[in-house]
């Protein structure tokens, strides 16, 4: 395919770029200027063999504007370039159509002459000439260079280039070519130079800079001069310890040899990407939220009315009083709202005293179905069906962070209605920002006109007003004046709302409820209502539980089988079986069973006696007091290990005694021997325990209380002592025949053994030795071995 060459066209032939700038044809002639030339003055070629050679693409190739290399300017050229494009212009104005500038031969004189009229050498003609001719023989070829000034590019040579990171991609940064004395404007005082960096120098200042700016918001331009003059300039000993002068300062390099506070912050400044140096001091949701590119609007991904609606809580910024008692301040309640995004109808609220959660943000989606007329009637708010035209409609994606909605709970929404839920990233508020408006849209009225009310802000002031001393409203009362700010708001026309150019032209109202009538009138079909009954089961989380003999256990409680006693039979019978209960995470009170004979039934069973003292807990509180405890069973069985060892450490004391006292009384002696006799010797013994205890006389003592008059509490051991030879000691004192804990050794074996051993008291290991004996226990010794 043949080319037609143009005037100014730029062509390509054998690798270098010309411009055709002026054709003769009654002489065959083509004035061509060579583009990469450092004299690009016109040349002449054949006009024949420049058309032939357009015609073949292989000799020839007409470049495009964008690979003809021109300079870029600004759009707009300064006042000071139009000087000189004027300037430039006249001189050559009267030669430029000229023949005789065409030739060589002839343009010599020409420009000899012409230069002498107009006064000015023949050499700036000629440049300007050549600046005319590459530059496409327009005005624009001659404008000035200004813009230039002071410009730095990367091809500039021995600059410096930084490359930085951004959210929105890299950010080139060029600093000026070092030079010999650094740039700007020299102190008044001092009597020295400033440093003039080399780029290395530069980029280690820079970057001890930054890492300490970008740290925090806390962080300033004179603390990041101290670490770069403490890491880069101060002076150090041979050993590395930071040297000191007389008065304890740091020794530093001498002011000429250290870069100023100025030459920092103009490093940083220049060097630094706001946007990424926001993100670092400020954090990611501030940069995000406030500071992010914000193009579009939120309707971009929205369908319609219906499609997606926004779900979130906040505390309410007023003070509630107590029910019972309008003097008890109770706090701040939580709000949940739910708003269209395509319309921003309020099509669900809540207002609770619990925390956000996503048991109460269920009860916010359950409130879409709700009886706007009954709760109208029952907070004395006048009712209009027109203030509530969402009633029932669920929608195709609920919006909600990442607090209550992205429980594994909500996927009830998902199973169980067929809609989406979306969890926006952590701080995220712009990307549900429709309801993050509407907090401050239903608060307005309550700042302006609810006794309570307190402002944000006021927390964090000192010595702040006192708001809460004003509380008034009751958390109904509080319900009320929410319904009425919400029925307000579906009627009120929304001014920053983005409508059409239709609802512009035709004068359409563009409050919350008449423009989702509009839009849903055009989505029939597409949307679905259910009724709060269905709605409430679905969003109901389910679990397993087990059947036992005393009820159906469930996270920790036992459940009432009212009327089911057949399924703890069976389970007492055949073994414990699971069945499928659906519960509030809220309320533990009640949970519904379904029935494992008859899936399509189902039964509401109560707390047994055992768990009844839960009424009212939540089941995350249950779960709480549960661990505690747990743990307090733990802490229960290490306190115990002591009392064990303990009694232990006595019992061992009393039956070590025993056992060899036995062994030594004993021995030689089969079972049947040492079971002869004794029910003689019970029945004598008995008769004078009976004698010793149930004496009227007696002061309370037991087990061996031979006397009435005794005051001490003996303990029983068994003796080796045997019928006819007793082994007693004496105490100092009288003593009962009661039998009392000793340690005293085992007495020496008897011989021969008796038929049967009895009882026999052993005192203390503080009475005195062996020889004495008290009579009194003597004789009762006597008689009872008769």
């Amino acid at each position: 395919m043949s080319t037609a060459l143009m005037r100014n066209d730029v062509f390509e032939q054998d690798k270098r770029k010309y411009r055709l700038v002026h054709v003769v044809a009654a002489n065959d002639a083509a004035y061509v200027v060579p583009m990469d030339d450092p004299q690009p003055d016109p040349r002449r070629w054949s006009l024949k063999e420049l058309a032939a050679m357009a015609a073949d693409p292989k000799k020839l190739r007409v470049l495009k504007e964008s690979e003809v290399g021109t300079v870029t300017r600004p759009n707009t050229a300064s006042a000071a370039d139009v000087a000189v494009r004027d300037l430039r212009s006249g001189r050559i104005k009267g030669i430029v159509d000229k023949p005789e500038i065409w030739e060589p031969a002839t343009r010599v004189e020409l420009l000899k002459n012409h230069a002498k009229d107009i006064g000015v050498s023949t050499k700036t003609l000629l440049k300007n000439l050549r600046q005319w001719w590459v530059g496409g023989q327009t005005d624009d070829a001659l404008l000035g260079n200004h813009f230039k000034s002071g410009r730095i590019e990367e091809s500039t040579p021995g600059n410096l280039t930084v490359t930085e990171k951004s959210p929105n991609g890299p950010v080139t940064v060029i600093f000026a070519p070092a030079k010999n004395k650094a740039r700007g404007r020299k102190p008044n005082e001092g009597g020295y130079d400033p440093l003039a960096m080399p780029p290395e120098l530069r980029l280690s200042v820079l970057n001890v800079a930054r890492k300490h700016f970008e740290e925090d918001a806390c962080k300033s331009v004179r603390g990041a001069c101290t670490v770069v003059l403490s890491e880069l300039f101060s002076l150090h000993d041979e050993t590395g310890k930071p040297l000191r002068d007389s008065n304890g300062a740091a020794v530093l390099k001498e002011p000429g040899q250290r870069p100023s506070v100025g030459q920092i912050r103009y490093l940083l400044n220049k060097a630094l990407v706001d946007s990424s140096t926001r993100k670092n001091r400020y954090g990611i949701p501030d940069y995000e939220n406030n500071h992010a590119p914000s193009t579009g609007s939120v309707l971009d991904d929205c369908l319609g009315p219906g499609d997606i609606y926004e779900i979130d809580a906040t505390f309410i910024d007023n003070y509630d009083v107590a029910k019972t008692n309008r003097s008890c301040i109770i706090g701040k309640p939580t709000l949940f709202l739910v708003i269209d995004r395509w319309s921003r109808l309020i099509v669900g609220f809540y207002i609770s005293l619990e925390n956000p959660s996503w048991a109460e943000a269920t009860q916010a989606i359950l409130s879409i179905s709700g009886d706007w007329e009954a709760l109208c009637k029952r907070l004395g708010v006048e009712y209009d069906p027109r203030d509530w035209p969402g009633r029932g409609v669920m929608p195709n994606r609920f919006v909600g962070d990442r607090a209550d909605m992205i429980t594994n709970a909500s996927n009830a929404l998902c199973d169980g209605i067929g809609t989406q839920v979306t969890n926006c990233p952590a701080l995220a508020s712009k990307d549900k920002a429709i309801v993050e408006s509407g907090f401050l849209t239903t608060h307005a009225p309550l700042r302006q006109h609810a006794p309570g009310y307190e402002p944000p802000t006021n927390p964090f002031k000192r010595r702040a007003k006192k708001y809460h001393r004003d509380a008034a409203l009751t958390l109904d009362e509080m319900a009320a004046v929410f319904l009425r700010i919400v029925i307000a708001h579906n009627r009120k026309e929304k001014l920053g709302y983005q409508a059409s150019p239709e609802e512009i032209t035709q004068n359409l109202r563009c409050t919350p409820r008449d423009i989702w009538s509009r839009g849903v009138a055009q989505r029939m079909g597409c949307l679905a209502r259910m009724p709060i009954d269905l709605l409430r089961r679905k969003l109901m989380p389910r679990s397993g539980a087990t059947v036992e003999v005393d009820g159906i256990h469930f996270k920790g409680l036992i459940y009432k089988l009212d009327g089911l006693g057949e399924w703890c039979t069976r389970a007492s019978l055949r073994g414990v079986f699971e069945v499928s209960v659906a519960y509030t995470t809220n309320l533990v009170d009640k949970i519904i069973v379904q029935d494992p004979h008859d899936k399509c039934k189902e039964h509401i069973v109560g707390l047994t006696t055992t768990s009844e003292e839960y009424s009212g807990y939540s089941f995350a509180e249950v779960l709480y007091v549960q661990q505690l405890k747990a743990k307090k069973d733990r802490a229960a069985l290490r306190f115990n290990e002591g009392h064990d060892v303990a009694l232990l450490q006595d019992m061992t004391g009393i039956t070590q005694p025993a056992v060899a006292q036995m062994k030594v009384a004993a021995k030689g002696m089969t079972p049947g021997q040492r079971l002869a006799g004794g029910d003689e010797v019970r029945a004598t013994e008995a008769q004078e325990r009976r004698k010793g205890i149930h004496d009227m006389e007696n002061p309370g003592l037991h087990y061996g209380a031979l006397g009435a008059d005794s005051d001490v509490k003996p303990e029983l051991v068994a003796s080796d002592a045997t019928v006819g030879a007793p082994e007693v000691t004496a105490s100092a004192e009288p003593k009962t025949a009661a039998t009392v804990q000793s340690q005293v050794p085992a007495p020496a074996p008897v011989s021969p053994p008796p038929a049967a051993t009895v009882l026999a008291p052993v005192l203390p290991p503080t009475q005195p030795a062996c020889g004495d004996t008290d009579p009194d226990l003597e004789a009762a010794l006597n008689k009872l071995m008769e």
